[in-house]
């Protein structure tokens, strides 16, 4: 009956802290063999590129228009993934016509603050 007890504290530590961490150690393991040229990522220190090339030790990250940075292949956190494309979602060029139409409705000429003030409210 005494050696129980020590049996089952040990099964729980491994069970609650062991286990999960060789979970996670297998995902980024997995998760850096699987990078592949072209794919956007996220690195340990929270940058975000699109992979360029890559060798079995570094990557290399293209992190704005002709800026390269080189990293090792465990620099990598995770992978972005792109949003689900809904139907019903907005793009960027139905948003830009959302700004130029309200700038159209706005009247430029006077200048900001002197629109008429509704006599009614006597709040502040």
């Amino acid at each position: 009956m005494n050696f129980i007890f020590p049996l089952v504290l040990v099964a729980a530590v491994y069970f609650l802290m062991l286990r999960p961490q060789q979970q996670r150690v297998a995902r980024q393991r997995s998760l850096i063999a699987d990078i592949d040229v072209g794919d956007e990522v996220v690195t340990a220190g929270g940058i975000i590129g699109v992979v360029r090339r890559l060798d079995d030790e570094r990557i290399w990250l293209e992190i704005a228009p002709t800026v390269e940075i080189t990293l090792l292949r465990g620099a990598i956190a995770q992978r972005v993934t792109p949003p689900a494309s809904d139907s019903g979602d907005l793009d960027s060029d139905d948003l830009d016509d959302d700004i130029d139409r309200d700038l159209d409705d706005r009247d430029l000429d006077r200048p900001m603050g002197s629109e008429e003030r509704d006599e009614g409210f006597s709040g502040l």
